[in-house]
Order: structure tokens, then C-alpha cells, then sequence
């Protein structure tokens, strides 16, 4: 098999994987955007093309790390391939979890501050 077409299988694969990111944790094919948190970190969210880029680009590096670059037909390009979903998907759900960690934090933060507005203080802090 061709290198190109060996490497075209697994990106194909790895953005495969990417895709089933996309639908199975962030809820479809949602469109990227900027978001500036209340604590004044910029955090991008990709959306799914960002989950298909970033599923190839783990599959290719998953399958050249760890992968046996001179796979021959059959049963081996098809474990290959199978692997490289999986890295596709787990590169994806790895970007979405750093995302979802930071704004976490930052509304974390938020609520804490709004919780001590809120409470009455004791006569004693007055």
C-alpha cells in the first residue's frame, strides 16, 4: 500500500473518530466560538471541525508513535485503522475535557464569589 494512501486511511479514521466525539459528548455538530470567562481567560471552542482536526492529527501522531508504519493488507490495516478511531476520539474528548475543566473553574470561582455577597453577616463581622 501506498504511503499516502496508508497515511490518508488513518487520518480518514483518526477524523472518523473525531466525528463520533463530537456527537457522543458534545451533543452534535455544534459550531466553534470564542468565549472570554469571567476571569478573563480566553478559551476557544472548536466545535466539530475542531474534533475532526484534532481526531486526525492523534491518529496520525498515535499511529506513527505506535503503530507499525509498514502495515501490510488485511487484518493489520484494519486493527490499525480501529486504533486510530479510538486515538481520534480520545484526542478529541481530551481538547473537549480541558475546555469543559476551565470553564468549570471559572464558574466555580463565580459562584463562591456570588454565595459571599449573598450570605448576611454576623453581627460580629459587622
Amino acid at each position: 500500500m501506498d504511503w499516502v494512501l496508508k497515511i490518508a486511511v488513518i487520518l480518514f479514521a483518526g477524523a472518523t473518530g473525531g466525528v463520533a466525539n463530537a456527537i457522543l459528548v458534545d451533543g452534535g455538530f455544534k459550531k466553534g466560538f470564542r468565549e472570554t470567562l469571567s476571569n478573563g481567560q480566553q478559551i476557544i471552542l472548536l466545535g466539530w471541525k475542531g474534533n475532526v482536526f484534532i481526531g486526525a492529527i492523534a491518529a496520525l501522531i498515535f499511529w506513527v508513535t505506535y503503530g507499525n508504519i509498514d502495515m501490510v493488507e488485511g487484518k493489520e490495516m484494519l486493527r490499525q485503522g480501529v486504533g486510530a478511531i479510538v486515538a481520534g476520539f480520545a484526542g478529541g474528548k481530551l481538547f473537549t475535557q480541558e475546555v469543559e475543566r476551565r470553564i468549570f473553574a471559572a464558574s466555580k470561582a463565580d459562584l463562591a464569589e456570588a454565595l459571599k455577597q449573598l450570605t448576611p453577616k454576623s453581627e460580629k463581622e459587622k
